[in-house]
């Protein structure tokens, strides 16, 4: 199998970073993260409405560019490496999908995609954030409409979108619901994070009014095909941020001098660089491969998901752990961006599960066969 971007993804990858070299630089991203506002509104506007990244890797019946993971990678890429703090990960890559597999037909979907509205998924448990649950919400019908009580604790982006996809248990089984955020009987508190530029907040609902999504009682089967694209979308947006530390670290060691010499030119530093561009490279083929088995259907998916994160999130933290040894005591301080990326990298290791979680669960997969 040939797998790789074509001409057109490589183009459109430059127009990307272009883009967000202008409306989303590092010191904005700093200034708004340490602000505690996330992504102003007015740039997630320019992102979906202007540059059309939410259409991205989406079928053109819901208005999208076609159903094309690999197209959804080349920006999940770019947006791992400018330290993306929007609300794409959670409103587009999990709630937009996870709609869209529960009813094609929904509106919710074309609102999402357009940025005309945001939402955050309250189905992951903190303990496998890769399988979607229930537990822990229960809906109810009355009359025409829903009611749902219960508590989530680990909602991205959970203060910044308008609205929640909640997995709940009912008398039908697991349905999904759509929960507005300034709706009766919700309350959202932000949580504490290492990693600024992924707010996490604790959800909780009080008998609070919901729509359904899809059938009731088929919620599970929707999330999980969603939440399967989604560690493949999260190893490439951990590799693009990887990949930028490699480069500013590489540059870095051209231009600082130890001896009179380019600190670059010691075979060490050398050794140091080169193994870490090696797992970048592992890891990029990882989900170049990917995309196209889980475009197709195959059984192979099931566990290729695992395999992207085990390895993108491992190469994210040798790359900035090494970059903050070349660069030196300039590394540790905090006016330097290399702490940004370190805490992205450590984040990127566990908001979809530890390595050593994913890598369990390819033995278990490989020892079922």
């Amino acid at each position: 199998m040939k797998f790789g971007l074509d001409h057109d993804q490589v183009q459109f990858s430059g127009q990307v970073r272009k883009f967000l070299a202008v409306h989303m630089p590092i010191e904005r991203v700093r200034e708004w993260t340490e602000a505690g506002i996330g992504c102003p509104p007015d740039v997630w506007q320019r992102m979906t409405q202007e540059l059309g990244l939410g259409a991205i890797g989406f079928p053109e019946s819901v208005g999208g560019t076609g159903d094309r993971l690999l197209d959804q990678i080349v920006v999940a890429a770019e947006l791992g490496r400018a330290l993306d703090p929007s609300p794409y990960f959670p409103s587009i890559v999990v709630v937009a999908r996870t709609v869209l597999e529960a009813d094609p037909e929904s509106d919710w979907v074309s609102e999402l995609l357009e940025g005309r509205t945001t939402a955050s998924p309250a189905m992951l448990d903190p303990a496998d954030p890769t399988m979607p649950k229930p537990d822990g919400a229960w809906a109810v019908r009355e009359g025409a409409g829903w009611r749902i009580t219960g508590e989530r604790a680990y909602v991205p982006q959970g203060s910044f979108v308008d609205s929640f996809l909640v997995l709940a248990g009912s008398d039908a089984g697991p349905t999904l619901l759509r929960v507005d955020r300034d709706a009766v009987g919700v309350s959202v508190a932000d949580l504490p994070t290492l990693d600024l530029t992924r707010p996490v907040a604790h959800l909780r609902l009080s008998d609070a009014p919901a729509q359904v999504v899809g059938e009731p009682g088929g919620g599970l089967s929707p999330a999980y095909a969603a939440l399967n694209r989604a560690l493949v979308l999260m190893a490439a947006d951990l590799s693009g941020g990887a990949r930028a530390v490699l480069e500013m670290t590489t540059a870095y060691a051209q231009t600082r001098r130890q001896f009179d010499r380019p600190i670059g030119s010691f075979q060490s530093v050398k050794h140091m660089l080169a193994d870490v561009l090696l797992e970048l490279e592992a890891a990029r083929s990882a989900f170049l491969y990917a995309a196209p088995v889980l475009d197709g259907g195959s059984e192979e998916a099931k566990v290729l998901g695992h395999l992207c994160q085990a390895v993108a999130s491992e190469a994210y933290l040798r790359a900035t752990k090494t970059a903050i040894q070349v660069h030196g005591a300039i590394g540790f301080t905090w006016e330097h961006d290399l702490h940004l990326y370190f805490k992205r990298a450590t984040s990127g290791a566990q908001v979809l599960a530890s390595p050593q979680f994913h890598r369990e669960r390819i033995a278990a997969a490989l020892l079922d066969t």
